[in-house]
């Protein structure tokens, strides 16, 4: 659990954090020494305190993670009935999109 560090980013003390989660010092201390676990209210309560997620207090996340950019994936058929699939970026696929409503837009309309 990333308790301490936490406490020690906002500069608050144990006793200070003991007080505002309602038990005694020592629990607090035993939290960050891997004696104890708070549980799930509680765990919850700290997180909120701190305006962290629970994942992040337990060290499951130091950071909110980077959105990933969603790949789509397209079906080409070909003329001699082979088939390949192609993976795209949302950037490649509306420009590729946008090709083929210059190109062929009878086809999209009829498709969309």
């Amino acid at each position: 659990m990333n308790l301490r560090k936490l406490r020690k980013e906002h500069h608050i003390s144990q006793k200070e954090l003991a007080r505002a989660m309602s038990v005694a010092q020592n629990t607090v201390s035993n939290w960050e020494t891997g004696k104890r676990e708070p549980d799930n209210q509680t765990l919850q309560k700290i997180a909120d305190f701190f305006s962290v997620s629970t994942d992040q207090l337990l060290g499951y996340r130091s950071e909110p993670p980077e959105p990933e950019p969603e790949n789509e994936e397209i079906l080409v058929l070909h003329r001699n009935g082979g088939r390949q699939v192609i993976r795209m970026t949302p950037e490649e696929s509306a420009r590729l999109v946008r090709l083929l409503e210059v190109a062929m837009p009878s086809l999209l309309d009829e498709k969309l």
